[in-house]
């Protein structure tokens, strides 16, 4: 199923869009429309995760938006 249809993974996203424009707002200018390799390395580094939207996108997404929701509650 493709993103466009996705309509899961399409909350997940405008939530890890909504939550990295809020808790790293210069770096994250570009950043999301950046190259997906390029995304996921610096979400990756930010969050502390090792996963890949790639492989497998919904696993990524839950992990990403598990850590940036407890880093937004600080």
């Amino acid at each position: 199923m493709g993103l466009s249809t996705d309509i899961e993974a399409k909350w997940k996203t405008s939530r890890i869009y909504e939550l990295c424009a809020k808790l790293f707002p210069k770096e994250f200018q570009g950043m999301f429309i950046a190259p997906r390799e390029q995304f996921r390395d610096w979400l990756n580094e930010k969050t502390g995760c090792q996963v890949d939207h790639i492989a497998d996108k919904h696993h990524a997404l839950d992990a990403w938006l598990e850590i940036l929701e407890l880093l937004d509650k600080g």
